[in-house]
């Protein structure tokens, strides 16, 4: 049986799936009282399960008229290039920037995977060829491999 912040996570993201925009508005407690919980515990579940890393941006305006918006990213929308404002021409090898860490890597890939554009076979695939390019590199060489490598399997991969 799923926990109560299972059952959270899986209620909102099959509202964010079914709103048009990938965007929904809800208020806490509402949502607390229909889980019979504390509003404590969906502020729990936004801060560990919808953060920008899981590919989801939530803003909150508190008060009587409050409301917590829940926006679903495109995967390319939660890298570090993205969040600094930088351009992007709307594809997500385009948000990669001249370097890219192994951990940001794998969190674009993730979220690709969640959201269908790759399977888990091909982002495998990726997984093992940017292992197999930044083996026995150092750091900041392994970040520009692993930057160049990925936007080039991407642009093959997603055409």
């Amino acid at each position: 049986m799923a926990t109560l912040a299972e059952q959270i996570e899986a209620h909102l993201k099959r509202m964010l799936a079914a709103a048009s925009g990938g965007v929904i508005e809800i208020q806490r407690r509402e949502v607390a009282r229909l889980f019979a919980c504390v509003p404590s515990q969906i502020n729990y579940v936004l801060e560990t399960r919808f953060t920008p890393d899981h590919g989801y941006r939530v803003e909150s305006r508190r008060g009587g008229g409050g409301y917590i918006r829940i926006t679903w990213l495109a995967p390319w929308e939660a890298t570090p290039r993205a969040a600094s404002g930088c351009p992007s021409s709307g594809e997500p090898w385009a948000s990669i920037g001249s370097e890219l860490d192994r951990t940001t890597a794998e969190t674009l890939l993730r979220a690709l995977e969640a959201r269908g554009w790759i399977g888990r076979r091909e982002g495998g695939l990726v997984r093992a060829a940017l292992e197999a390019a930044t083996e026995g590199l150092g750091p900041g060489l392994a970040d520009r491999v692993r930057a160049q490598v990925l936007r080039s399997l991407l642009m093959v991969v997603l055409n």
